[in-house]
């Protein structure tokens, strides 16, 4: 299975701090929501370490693994019985 579109994350600066977005899939439901995550301060950390931070994130999440489950596939084979 292949990977949703908006799960690959872009660094972002917000307020000095490193953030990045994205979505996450809410079970019996088509849409997804979307979420900001804070790694830390810009002061504190480098780009390239933050960049790993997300990775490491997403990993811990299971958000951007090959075996995760798409809850709104149910959602559709439902609509695809009636």
């Amino acid at each position: 299975m292949s990977r949703r579109s908006g799960q690959n994350p872009k660094l972002e600066i917000k307020n000095g701090m490193y953030t990045f977005r994205y979505r996450r899939d809410l079970p019996g439901v088509e849409d997804r929501h979307q979420v900001r995550e804070v790694i830390g301060a810009v002061k504190v950390m480098t780009k390239s370490e933050a960049e790993r931070r997300i990775k490491e994130f997403m990993v811990k999440k299971s958000i951007n693994v090959g075996n995760a489950k798409i809850p709104s596939v149910l959602t559709f084979a439902n609509a695809v019985k009636h």
